[in-house]
């Protein structure tokens, strides 16, 4: 996604006495040397060494010195560029040298200082005086890469202070240049920390994250290249470039993910893209290490810089392709996509147009500046798709909390009535559930009937079949569990709405006598051991059912336990069940005790559980 753009500056030559040789000879440093046989550099491009060379540059100029400026010192007018390994000469006399040549080179991103003091008396005022350099060009920078920029310094003699005085004022005008530059960098920087805060805080879907992680590397990649000209830190040119290219490979993935969540396109496309956009900063970079050419090295920096332009056409001809086989709702986002794709293929594949602007004195990079407009569409039509998910999710909240106080009015906690101790334990696998129970006294004998169910299905559509059948167990009078379930098999059906419910009815008298009918629920159990009875269809499937009744005991003090499946086919992250048999296990423990062994194991469905037990009660009073 971003232009690899490499500044190396030479001398601005002005003077046809200015003239270049590749190769190494100490006797070039001499004034007396001829250098007649040298060629002269042209005054806007200088030629860098061939990648087969062992890169060792010289330079001769003849340098003007003003009268009357002692002390006196020399100046490189650069200040803005990667610090090769170099020595300068003046007069014949070493002045100055940065880095370190082969066999262990040491390049530094950017110079400490390119003003070197003179010896008194090594020129003479009013005169002219020789200037040799000698240097040594990286085997990258000596690589035909499309992305390789030269561009000329100078040499200056003069006062001192004046000499570095210049050097400072002009450290500051490229800061000032920068000033821009970096305010939009920063301001990348904090919308891309805001979206990602604000999916952190709603998990508002993957586009939004991808989007938020490609704006922020991208922020952090032109804050690592715009920080080197500001703050000029002092590390390896290696480092340098290390950030530059392997910036570049989180954003790619970042951005293919956030093309591949946001639009509808193959699979296949997003997943070459990534490995493109991985591979040629993998394979540009070992060429910032080599210190002796390499044909290997060399071809795959070539390979990588192909890849690069791969990368680039393929988003942009995938955007084209969304754009007139995509949805409708997404062909504004493919159209930034290729908005974005064209000018990375126009400023760094194709070079057409120029890697950065001059404005108002300010200098402006042509990716960041085409890239802005596109972040900020981009920005618009994902907060309008967040904020309208948002609001739906708002309102499907308010229906489910709606629906949750209506469900805890219909299915209120289970309380003690005379002659029993009843407790219940209810957690619906979402907002609410299709378990239901109901606790009805039989009036004055005493007994009670303990209505417990399941609809079929979850969420808001069981809840509002439970809602129909608690309506249904207020208008039965009845307290047979048989024609109790009859009508609530009649009212399930007259309601016509999808799928079925189990349901178990049992009424217990206070002398311990058990009446029960099952329609396909799980049977109660008493004492570790289900009560007996062969359970019949469902509620809702045929209005010719019929339910049996059978009879039991509850012995004084003994506790009858109702259970939904939920506790039964709890599962474990192994996929085992919760099963029969811990269940018949844990059947006479409490409520809670039984829904939270169900809910540590696994749960996945709504989970109910109700026991019933009979007090001891002289009948005959």
């Amino acid at each position: 996604m971003r232009f690899l753009f490499v500044l190396l500056f030479f001398p601005c030559l002005t003077d046809a006495q200015v003239r270049f040789q590749f190769g190494d000879d100490p006797l070039w440093a001499d004034p007396k040397f001829d250098d007649a046989s040298w060629k002269s550099a042209a005054p806007d491009y200088f030629p860098i060494p061939t990648s087969a060379s062992d890169g060792i540059l010289w330079l001769r100029d003849r340098v003007s010195v003003p009268p009357d400026a002692r002390p006196l010192a020399i100046r490189l007018t650069r200040e803005d560029a990667d610090c090769m390994p170099e020595e300068v000469w003046v007069n014949g006399a070493r002045v100055g040298s940065q880095g370190r040549f082969p066999p262990q080179p040491e390049v530094r991103a950017r110079c400490r200082s390119d003003v070197f003091d003179l010896p008194a008396g090594l020129v003479s005022p009013g005169g002219t005086a020789i200037v040799a350099w000698r240097g040594w060009v990286p085997p990258l920078l000596r690589t035909p890469l499309p992305y390789v920029s030269v561009l000329p310094f100078a040499f200056e003699i003069g006062n001192r202070d004046h000499m570095r005085s210049r050097e400072r004022s002009a450290i500051d005008t490229t800061r000032v240049s920068l000033e821009a530059e970096l305010f939009l960098d920063l301001l990348e920087l904090l919308v891309g920390l805001g979206l990602f805060a604000l999916w952190w805080r709603t998990r508002g879907g993957l586009a939004l994250l991808w989007f938020s992680l490609s704006v922020l590397f991208w922020a952090l990649n032109f804050l690592w290249l715009d920080s080197l000209s500001f703050w000029r830190p002092d590390f390896s040119y290696t480092l340098y470039w290390w950030g530059v290219s392997y910036f570049s490979i989180p954003l790619n993935i970042a951005w293919f993910e956030f093309i591949g969540t946001s639009v509808p396109v193959p699979k296949w496309t997003i997943r070459a893209l990534e490995t493109v956009g991985t591979l040629w900063p993998i394979l540009w970079f070992p060429l910032v290490l080599a210190v002796s050419p390499s044909p290997v090295l060399e071809a795959a920096a070539n390979l990588g810089t192909m890849l690069f332009g791969v990368q680039v056409a393929g988003q942009t001809a995938l955007a084209l392709w969304m754009m007139l086989r995509g949805l409708k709702d997404t062909r504004a986002l493919a159209a930034m996509l290729g908005v974005a794709g064209a000018a990375n293929l126009l400023v760094d594949v194709l070079v057409v147009l120029p890697h950065y602007v001059v404005w108002s004195g300010q200098r402006l990079l042509t990716d960041n500046l085409t890239q802005i407009p596109v972040f900020a569409v981009m920005c618009w039509i994902l907060l309008r798709r967040f904020w309208h998910a948002w609001r739906a999710k708002e309102e499907l909240n308010a229906e489910f909390e709606a629906a949750r106080e209506m469900q805890e009015r219909l299915v209120p906690p289970a309380v003690d009535v005379p002659g029993f101790r009843i407790e219940s334990a209810y957690h619906p696998a979402r907002h609410v559930g299709g378990d239901f129970f109901r606790i009805l006294p039989c009036g004055p004998a005493g007994a009670v009937l303990i209505v417990v169910g399941d609809v079929s299905g979850k969420g808001l559509g069981a809840a509002m079949t439970v809602a129909a059948i608690a309506g249904a167990l207020d208008n039965e009078f009845s307290r047979n569990p048989g024609e109790v379930l009859e009508h609530l098999n009649r009212a399930l059906l007259l309601r016509k709405s999808p799928g079925f419910a189990t349901c178990c009815a049992v009424r217990v008298e206070l002398s311990g006598d058990v009446t029960l009918a099952n329609a396909g629920h799980l049977a109660p159990y008493a004492g570790g051991q289900e009560l007996a009875g062969e359970p019949d269809l469902p509620l809702g499937v045929t209005e010719h059912a019929v339910y049996q009744e059978t009879r039991a005991y509850l012995a004084a003090g003994q506790a009858l336990t109702f259970l939904s499946d939920g506790v039964v086919e709890a599962m474990n992250a192994k996929g085992e069940l919760f099963g029969f048999e811990r269940t018949r296990a844990i059947s006479d423990d409490t409520p809670g005790a039984i829904a939270d062994a169900a809910r540590v194991f696994g749960q996945n469905d709504d989970i109910t559980v109700v026991t019933v037990s009979r007090r001891e009660v002289n009948v005959a009073a």
